[in-house]
């Protein structure tokens, strides 16, 4: 998972590591103006996701103010970008940035939305195979593979 970060700690943080009391709205500023100067190199990072051999992409659920929603992931092996939507189907997926450029090789979980694209060859992820196959012995325990005659 991720932490989040509560703006009072990141204060509380600022002033431990140098001496100074921001306020709330000095670290928010901050984390705007910081994004704004990183928005092109987030545009690079995704071009170059949507470019690569081999892309793994998922999701998972995140609470937001109390609401269910979906932080999406694409990631190379030194590349990774993020994107925070209240929808986990084709649309987020789409403003991630990253399906429709890609030509290569997804691997995720099977799940619809992702299959949906058609530019790229689809592999399966492998932790999400063994969670399934170790879900399925928990589950029916006791059931084995008929013998061959």
């Amino acid at each position: 998972m991720f932490q989040h970060v509560p703006v009072a700690l990141v204060v509380e943080l600022v002033t431990d590591l140098s001496g100074v009391d921001p306020s709330a709205g000095w670290v928010c500023r901050v984390l705007r103006e910081t994004a704004d100067v990183l928005a092109g190199v987030e545009k690079l990072i995704r071009t170059l996701l949507a470019a690569a051999h081999i892309l793994h992409v998922d999701e998972t659920g995140a609470k937001v103010t109390g609401a269910r929603w979906w932080l999406h992931v694409s990631a190379t092996e030194k590349l990774t970008t993020y994107h925070l939507d209240q929808s986990r189907g084709r649309p987020a997926i789409t403003n991630l940035g990253i399906f429709d450029g890609v030509t290569g090789i997804a691997v995720h979980d099977c799940w619809a939305s992702c299959n949906a694209y058609t530019d790229c060859e689809h592999a399966l992820c492998g932790a999400h195979i063994a969670r399934e196959l170790i879900a399925a012995d928990e589950t029916h325990r006791g059931q084995y593979w008929q013998p061959k005659p």
